[in-house]
């Protein structure tokens, strides 16, 4: 893996953004949104970027980049039209322990910014690693496309009866198989009335039987021979049963909170109730 990934919690933190062209610019909305107390320093802006800084109150120097304007700075954007200035940046945010983002170059800086696709609280990144720019634009309007209308409604729902769930089932198995089955049937689009389908979802999962399910898996030489049904089901297991060298081979398959257990220890626990147990074995 190329990069961690991970999202930032910015508001009210100090960001840094150099340059005051349409590729700085392209930083500035995000940064905007999430709440970060942007400083924009360049000699000129262009007319979008003057209409944010007018819009949102941005602090703009209107002047060089000088290595003090680092001081207090939680994370800077460097996107000037010079990439020996950027690397430059860089290298003294490296120093001063700020992250640091070079537009346009992902090999300099300390990460980089992916696509995404913002919906509320749904919040999908995309990137390639900079090796494929316009793929990764591709993949950005194919997932947007096969989103639900309604995601805000949707997640609105799940957040507004999370607590209440949490009381109904005891069980983090229990609990996590109620929202697979729920979101399975709302991402339906033919079911939009989220709160009825709450309701009539937790009324049938409330009388399913409490034992656990075992299955046993089968892995072919080849995991691309895996079908999908198998797939899912492999994600949505509580605990495996593997063995060492096939673990390596499943791990992309389960969740990372999936238990695993060696064959000859499996005897000596009990599953909790409500449990998805798989068994992996080979030809």
């Amino acid at each position: 893996m190329l990069y961690y990934p991970a999202y930032l919690t910015l508001k009210d933190r100090n960001v840094l953004v150099v340059g005051g062209g349409a590729v700085g610019c392209r930083r500035l909305s995000p940064l905007i949104e999430a709440g970060a107390k942007v400083t924009l320093v360049a000699p000129q802006l262009v007319d979008e970027a003057t209409m944010l800084v007018e819009k949102h109150d941005l602090k703009w120097l209107c002047r060089s980049y000088s290595a003090e304007l680092l001081a207090g700075q939680w994370l800077v954007i460097a996107a000037t039209n010079s990439a020996k200035l950027n690397t430059a940046i860089a290298q003294q945010a490296e120093a001063d322990g700020i992250f640091c983002n070079v537009a346009n170059d992902a090999n300099t800086g300390s990460f980089i910014c992916p696509s995404l696709i913002n919906d509320g609280q749904c919040q999908i990144a995309i990137a390639t690693g900079g090796a494929a720019p316009v793929l990764t634009r591709l993949l950005k309007f194919r997932i947007r496309a096969i989103l639900p209308r309604h995601l805000k409604q949707l997640i609105a729902v799940s957040a507004a009866k999370r607590a209440d769930i949490k009381r109904t089932f005891s069980t983090v198995s229990h609990r996590r198989r109620f929202w697979e089955g729920f979101f399975s049937k709302a991402l339906n689009p033919d079911n939009t009335d989220y709160a009825k389908l709450y309701q009539q979802h937790l009324s049938e999962a409330t009388e399913q039987a409490s034992a656990a399910v075992q299955l046993t898996c089968v892995l072919p030489d080849d995991l691309d021979d895996l079908s999908f049904g198998m797939v899912k089901k492999l994600h949505q297991a509580d605990l495996v049963i593997v063995s060492e060298k096939d673990e390596r081979r499943i791990e992309t398959f389960i969740r990372q909170d999936c238990r695993r257990v060696r064959p000859e220890a499996y005897a000596q626990i009990a599953p909790e109730p409500y449990a998805s147990v798989i068994a992996i074995v080979t030809n």
